[in-house]
């Protein structure tokens, strides 16, 4: 349902239970609405969004929570900047946050809104939200093309549900469907959803022919073949065993644990394949700066003039990439700028074309250790 609720509380609490919960009539447990994912307002934060994960996982049920929307004034709030980062990458990461206590599998009940209207913020926010389904508009009607599309799904080619509604219901009112008229609405709808999915396959399929964009150094690239050899030799095992163990249960058809080992299997399988693919297509990181300037490890200490509070970082390689604990991405709007100053430069800062801030190098130390950083999980 796209309610997009967001309330105190016990409001959300009712509007929860409604939406995707159930309420006790005389006895018998009935679902009001029936609905299984619906749209939430996380403007009131926690107090808000909580009552909503509450009963997205009692009731097996998910939500999408707006991150970053496709309408043209979105960026009045959402990109307001905040310690120097715009409001809708805070979000995004609480949106992480939360969904990390309610997963199924690989990815989380708790997904995101990102128009496709913003596809760069779509790949910045996709690098931020590596286990979240984002659900995609603005396809079509609002101008989303396929090639706007790639950024919002993982390397594997999941984990976007792209939308489109005016673009579809009244596809015989637009240029190209003419033929159809009024009267073939439903065959102009059935064209347009035929068009899409041409146009997304299109898309993602020259994303796989276009080598990625993935730097790693060398240090990732050995963490990554300790993984796979670990989870070939040992993981694979092991779930092939408890996939086995459940088999001899019986009746398949309500065995739980028949299909949580089968997912657990799965989920291996697909890791090592994503690490695998990693490796095959990347490009090693070659850390040229001198002992004075900016690069890849470097802890930076960072002077925010709009704000006049001071943040540290370290610089790492996307896979490595932790926000909530200083690790930003050399590939990020921040990592990007910072590659080569020195202590005492300012730096123009591009969020978006239109949109720049300024920070000031305070220290550099260049002997930052990524041993003990972990590999994301997509």
């Amino acid at each position: 349902g796209d309610i997009k609720r967001g309330d105190i509380g016990s409001t959300s609490a009712a509007y929860a239970t409604a939406h995707i919960g159930k309420v006790d009539i005389e006895g018998e447990k009935v679902e009001p609405f029936g609905e299984d994912f619906i749209t939430v307002n996380p403007y009131f934060g926690i107090d808000g969004v909580k009552p909503f994960v509450d009963a997205c996982k009692e009731n097996d049920k998910g939500l999408f929570i707006l991150v970053k929307t496709s309408n043209p004034s979105s960026g009045e709030f959402q990109d307001r900047l905040i310690d120097g980062r715009p409001l809708y990458e805070w979000v995004g990461e609480k949106v992480a946050e939360w969904g990390r206590e309610s997963m199924s599998g690989d990815y989380s009940n708790i997904g995101a809104v990102v128009g496709a209207t913003y596809p760069e913020m779509g790949k910045r926010l996709r690098s931020l939200m590596p286990n979240t389904f984002i659900l995609v508009p603005g396809y079509g009607a609002q101008g989303g093309k396929g090639s706007d599309l790639v950024n919002f799904f993982n390397k594997d080619g999941l984990g976007a549900l792209i939308n489109s509604s005016r673009g579809i219901i009244a596809a015989y009112k637009q240029a190209g469907y003419e033929k159809f008229g009024e009267a073939g609405f439903a065959d102009a709808a059935r064209e347009a959803v035929i068009r899409m999915q041409a146009d997304i396959k299109s898309a993602l399929n020259k994303m796989e022919m276009i080598e990625m964009n993935n730097q790693l150094t060398e240090g990732d690239i050995k963490k990554m073949q300790e993984e796979i050899e670990h989870r070939k030799v040992v993981v694979r095992k092991e779930a092939l065993e408890a996939v086995k163990e459940a088999r001899a249960q019986g009746d398949l058809s309500e065995n739980f644990e028949y299909y949580a080992a089968k997912r657990e299997k799965n989920k291996n399988e697909s890791r090592i394949r994503y690490l695998e693919k990693m490796i095959k297509t990347a490009e090693v990181y070659h850390d040229d700066t001198k002992a004075d300037e900016i690069g890849m490890n470097s802890t930076v200490e960072v002077y925010f003039p709009e704000d006049d509070e001071c943040e540290t970082y370290r610089i790492v390689t996307t896979v490595r990439e932790d926000s909530l604990n200083g690790l930003i991405s050399v590939e990020s709007p921040l990592g990007k700028a910072l590659i080569g100053h020195k202590v005492g430069d300012k730096v123009e800062v591009f969020v978006n074309p239109k949109s720049s801030y300024f920070v000031e190098v305070r220290s550099i130390s260049k002997d930052g250790d990524e041993s003990k950083d972990k590999i994301s999980s997509f």
